[in-house]
Order: structure tokens, then C-alpha cells, then sequence
């Protein structure tokens, strides 16, 4: 469902639609997302974190890409739809901010193999969105703060045990 997803989000970016349609697309892909990669905390084989590193990373590149400039474009028009995609995008970039931290935590290299391409899209995400609130006067919107490290399952791991 990852891969189809993301090929549907690559050909409808790529079509000549109105603003208000690529819009309409992104939350909903947005919301298929977000229900794809919640499956994990329940469905947290290695396979589907495999799948999840590997096609959210192509998802999150294709949002960068494309629908950051749009929603930048549109933000003083539909302030709140604009807002609402950020912050569902944002609720799974965190998930995956704690895939990747699992990842890690089970020194798996094949899947640590696709963190680094991840956390450099999230990253790149994180600033983005950060850029574009403080050009249009919206810095309250968005709160940043550290991200604690958890697993899968929402349980927080330590990062320094004392021995």
C-alpha cells in the first residue's frame, strides 16, 4: 500500500490540476498515510518497518518537494486546511521519528540502512515548515520541541543507562 501510494502522490503532482484539487489529494494521502504508518504499532514485524523506513522516505521527499510550496502558496488563503495538513503530516513524521529510533535500538543494518535517507527528509521538513510559519507570521502554530525517544509501541526508551 506504501508503494502504491506514493506512486499515485508522484503522478498526481506531476499532473497540471488546480491549487484547491492538489490540495484535496495531499490531506487525503495525508490521512492514508497517517493509518499506514499507525498499522505499526500494532503490525511491528520487521518486514513492515522495512517497508515503512523504505517508502516513507519517498513520500516524505515527494511532500518537501512539492507540497510545501503549494501549501506556502496557498497559506493566506486557507490558513486552517493549510495548517490541518501540517499537523497530520506532522503526527506521522514523530511516529517516524521513533521507527527510526527502533531501528537503531535493534542494530538491524538493513533497516538502519534507510534511516539516515529518512531523518535527512524529516529533518528538511521540520525547517521547511518552520521557514514558511515564520514568513507568514504563524510561528504560534507549530510548538518545537525535543522529541523523546521511544519505540514502536509508544514506550520511551533511555538513552543513557547508568551501570
Amino acid at each position: 500500500m506504501f508503494v502504491s501510494l506514493v506512486e499515485a502522490m508522484r503522478v498526481a503532482v506531476s499532473a497540471g490540476r488546480p491549487e484547491q484539487q492538489r490540495l484535496d489529494l495531499w490531506a487525503a494521502a495525508l490521512r492514508v498515510f497517517n493509518q499506514l504508518v499507525g498499522c505499526l504499532k500494532v503490525f511491528s514485524s520487521r518486514s513492515a518497518v522495512g517497508v515503512c523506513l523504505k517508502h516513507s522516505r519517498r513520500l516524505v521527499d515527494l511532500f518537501v518537494r512539492h507540497a510545501i510550496p503549494m501549501l506556502e502558496l496557498m497559506l493566506k488563503q486557507q490558513k486552517d486546511e493549510v495548517l490541518t495538513i501540517l499537523k497530520n503530516f506532522q503526527l506521522s513524521a514523530r511516529y517516524l521519528h521513533h521507527v527510526c529510533n527502533h531501528s537503531k535500538g535493534i542494530k538491524d543494518a538493513s533497516l538502519m540502512n534507510h534511516v539516515p535517507f529518512l531523518k535527512k527528509g524529516l529533518e528538511s521538513f521540520v525547517f521547511r515548515v518552520k521557514a514558511m510559519l515564520a514568513l507568514n507570521g504563524c510561528t504560534d502554530a507549530f510548538w518545537m520541541g525535543n522529541l523523546k525517544n521511544r519505540d514502536l509501541h509508544g514506550e520511551e526508551i533511555l538513552s543513557q543507562v547508568r551501570v
